[in-house]
């Protein structure tokens, strides 16, 4: 992934869409107050490209779900916010999208979740690439769930592991690094068509959920919010930082 650049449509700018739910949104503090990770993004990424004019717009939506079935509108918002211009450049030059962390809640007891909701996510990733803009995935997250031991725990934990890891080959098959090893085919991606456009940053290892977090002990964390699902301003400052070095790396 490390060879592979960035297109950009205009010189000396980068525009970024952050796509996603209230991970995205920056929900912290209970919901009292938001702190999108762009923030720092923008941040960090003109710092880092000083040169160049950076922007990086929102479209986090707390609650949304992926499918359609859980009443999500991902799919609606995502062709909203990025549309298909069949006449003139895309709109951004890269869209980040992480969702799905909904969807696992709803569908935690159904087997076939991962893969449901997997699909519901490469309908937002396919309308991207076909904007002709660039797309960086994001692997899901821990949850303070994630670090129990209850049999729903480990189910949950599995879900979230399976639907990272069809995420993770979804972009190493677009970038023609890999053979599928978990059902995700070329067909389903388009082969190599989208070369070159498809990156993954695996959040998931980069901010994992402090471990053995008891519901009656004193929460602990500089990353996450005592909610046990989202973050605190320093870990979406946190977030917005890793994003904006990944970034530029590509640039």
């Amino acid at each position: 992934m490390d060879h592979q650049k960035l297109k950009l449509f205009k010189p000396n700018e980068v525009r970024i869409l952050a796509f996603g739910n209230s991970l995205t949104e920056g929900y912290t503090d209970f919901g009292t107050r938001f702190h999108p990770y762009a923030i720092e993004l923008q941040n960090k990424l003109s710092q880092l490209v000083s040169d160049f004019k950076v922007t990086v717009d929102v479209d986090g939506k707390s609650g949304d779900r992926v499918l359609p079935s859980l009443q999500g509108i991902f799919f609606q918002r995502i062709q909203s916010s990025c549309p298909i211009h069949k006449q003139n450049s895309p709109k951004y030059d890269l869209v980040i999208i992480l969702g799905g962390t909904n969807d696992l809640a709803f569908l935690i007891n159904d087997p076939v979740g991962p893969s449901q909701i997997f699909e519901g996510l490469k309908a937002c990733y396919d309308h991207v690439l076909q904007s002709g803009t660039s797309l960086l995935c994001l692997t899901i997250p821990e949850r303070s769930i994630d670090t129990r031991t209850s049999e729903l725990a480990k189910k949950a934990r599995e879900a979230r592991l399976e639907l990272n890891e069809k995420i993770t080959e979804f972009v190493k098959l677009s970038q023609g690094t890999k053979e599928a090893e978990t059902g995700v085919t070329d067909d389903q991606i388009g082969g190599s068509t989208h070369a070159g456009r498809v990156f993954l940053m695996d959040l998931a290892a980069i901010v994992p959920f402090p471990p053995d977090q008891k519901e009656d002990e004193q929460f602990e964390s500089q990353i996450w919010s005592p909610d046990g699902l989202h973050m605190s301003s320093h870990g979406y400052d946190f977030v917005g930082q890793e994003l904006g070095s990944y970034i530029h790396g590509l640039i």
